[in-house]
Parts: structure tokens; sequence; C-alpha cells
């Protein structure tokens, strides 16, 4: 179970403390065990203390707002990840353009070798593109074409995530307007009752009532 870092005492005073009986909510946030609760939880503080939730609903649109942009940020790592990966099958289509037939296999087979080596593998598959007059965006268009429907699926659950966090934004937005105009209707009936009536003194009060017994 991870306990989060605004549940401690902060350095920074902006940080709303999450309230006790609420803490449940972020003991198990949604992170893969390669990515790293504590920038989850640094997000989780960045947000709050700009959002500042005022009670439970806004605390929970706090959490679902969180989790869709670390949702977010998983979708575009996992987009760069994929072009990443397919550049190194994509080097054949671009050495067959610019190779003959008879040095294409050992060397396509050597450069994608390179490029899964290491950083200096890159720097040689991009050193080849420039000899032969091209540069990387040939190599990621070649693997985005070959990619082209799982990239498509990633985009759109990248959309759908980022309609959904723009929607929790409107949520508070609506609840505290909803808060606002509940408030000042609530003034208005208090200041109403309280000034419709004038305040008599009470021995005027009682002067007043023995001028109507002594009139009837």
């Amino acid at each position: 179970m991870t306990t989060p870092q605004s549940l401690e005492p902060s350095k920074n005073p902006r940080v709303p403390v999450i309230p006790t009986d609420l803490t449940f909510l972020f003991e198990e946030p949604p992170v893969l065990a390669h990515e790293n609760p504590e920038s989850y939880h640094a997000l989780l503080n960045q947000i709050a203390a700009r959002v500042n939730p005022q009670d439970p609903f806004e605390w929970i649109w706090i959490k679902d707002y969180v989790d869709l942009a670390w949702e977010i940020l998983r979708y575009r790592r996992a987009k760069a990840q994929i072009l990443d990966f397919a550049c190194g099958p994509a080097l054949a289509s671009v050495a067959e353009s610019v190779l003959g037939d008879a040095d294409l296999g050992w060397q396509a087979e050597d450069l994608r070798s390179k490029w899964f080596a290491n950083e200096d593998g890159k720097g040689e598959v991009k050193a080849f593109l420039v000899e032969h007059g091209l540069n990387m965006d040939s190599l990621v268009g070649q693997a985005m074409l070959a990619h082209v429907n799982e990239l498509e699926k990633i985009e759109a659950m990248l959309a759908s995530a980022e309609r959904r966090r723009d929607g929790v934004l409107r949520e508070i937005e609506h609840h505290r307007d909803f808060l606002r105009r509940l408030l000042e209707a609530e003034a208005e009936i208090l200041d109403g009752e309280f000034t419709e009536a004038p305040l008599i003194p009470a021995g005027n009060a009682t002067a007043s009532a023995d001028d109507q017994v002594a009139k009837s």
C-alpha cells in the first residue's frame, strides 16, 4: 500500500491535506510497475494546490483528474515507444529505397541491429540516412505507416481520456457555481427575514399595545 505524499507534512503550505476519511481513495494509485509513484503524488500535490478542493465531491474529482492525466501521459509514452521500436524494422524499407539488391540484405540487418544496440548505434543509422540524402523523418514516416492501426487506436484512447479529463474540470466549475448561487440565495433569504420587519424597542412595543387596547 502506498501512502500519498500529500498526507505527510508538506514543505509547501499551499498543498491541502486530504481529509482523513478520504485517504482510502489515494492509497492505491494507478501506477504500473515501471512507473514512479512519487511522480504521481507530485502531480497530485500540484493539482490539489492549484484547485484547492473544498469538499468530498471535489476531492473525488481531483482524484479522477489526476488519474486521467496520468493515463494520458502513459498513452503518449506508448506512442513514442511504438514508433521507436518500429524504426528498427522500418530500416529495411528505407534501405531498400537507397541500396541495390546486392547490398540490401546484410546492410539492412546490420542497420537494424545498430538501431537496437545503443545510442551510438542510432547515431550510425542517422549518419547512414544523411549519407543517402534522408533524415529521421523518413524513417519515422515508414514506421508510422507500418503501425498506423495501432497508433490510431492509441490516439482514440488518448482523445477519450482528454475529453474525460476536461469534463472533470467542468464538473468542479459547475459544482462551485452551484454552491455560490446557493449561498447567495441563502444570504438573500436571511437578509429578507431580518430586514422586512423593523425592530421596535421593548418599551415602545408595550406602549403601542396599550394604545391598541385603549382604542378598542
